[in-house]
């Protein structure tokens, strides 16, 4: 507080500026912790979230929280129902059409492009990881989507074209969703972790046009698995 009134601010002024700079804390921490109990599925689709409950549980009063569910309605993780309250937003057939159709167009084009500039030694790093089976070793879920979200983005990270960054920015936080809800179907882990393996073989090898096909493989029996979750037909 003293040093913001040693350059000239009015004791009243500067309390003021503390109390906003904190408001804005909390909106953004509030923000940040609803869009991840959203995004991990522990908020599933279709929930009805209450006010007074998450600011029990989030430890934050009702403003920043009120702020924070205006900026998860833009991105589309809620909706707000007059006279009912806060729901998250369902999944939907065409949603999840939509996220894979433009993982499908973009990440094979990002291997098989700007596969050679991945950092062979994350990717051998990587392939160990993969390279178990699941059911065996005690692979957690939980795990398996951290790997598998950090092999994506360890590849996509080489891609210069910010356009094609902004269409998966656009899709992330409703593709994990229905990535980890697809997870708790059970099915695919072994598989999963095979395909992964075969396509960081293939860029290691340099067989980069065969990575793309494998990476486009791999996104279509993905999309398969997630068309079994019981999501609106719309």
């Amino acid at each position: 507080m003293s040093s913001i009134i040693s350059i000239g601010w009015p004791l009243s002024e500067a309390a003021g500026k503390v109390l906003i700079v904190a408001e804005v804390t909390l909106q953004q921490q509030a923000y940040e912790l609803i869009k991840d109990r959203i995004v991990n599925c522990r908020y599933l689709p279709g929930a009805f979230l209450n006010t007074l409950e998450l600011q029990d549980n989030l430890g934050i009063s009702r403003t920043p929280i009120r702020e924070a569910i205006g900026r998860l309605e833009q991105e589309n993780l809620v909706r707000v129902i007059p006279k009912k309250g806060i729901i998250v937003c369902d999944l939907s057939i065409n949603m999840i059409n939509t996220i894979y159709e433009t993982r499908m167009l973009i990440e094979p084009h990002i291997v098989v492009n700007y596969g050679a500039r991945v950092d062979r030694s994350e990717l051998i790093r990587m392939r160990e990881l993969f390279d178990v089976n699941p059911f065996e070793s005690g692979l957690a879920k939980d795990d398996f989507f951290a790997y598998d979200g950090e092999l994506h983005s360890l590849i996509r990270s080489t891609c210069p074209n910010i356009f094609l960054n902004q269409a998966l920015d656009q899709i992330h936080s409703q593709d994990k969703r229905v990535r980890v809800l697809s997870g708790t179907l059970g099915y695919r882990l072994d598989d999963s972790c095979r395909e992964h393996v075969a396509i960081i073989d293939a860029i290691l090898e340099g067989a980069l046009p065969k990575a793309g096909e494998l990476m486009l493989a791999h996104l279509k029996a993905s999309r398969e698995t997630a068309f079994l979750l019981p999501v609106k037909p719309e």
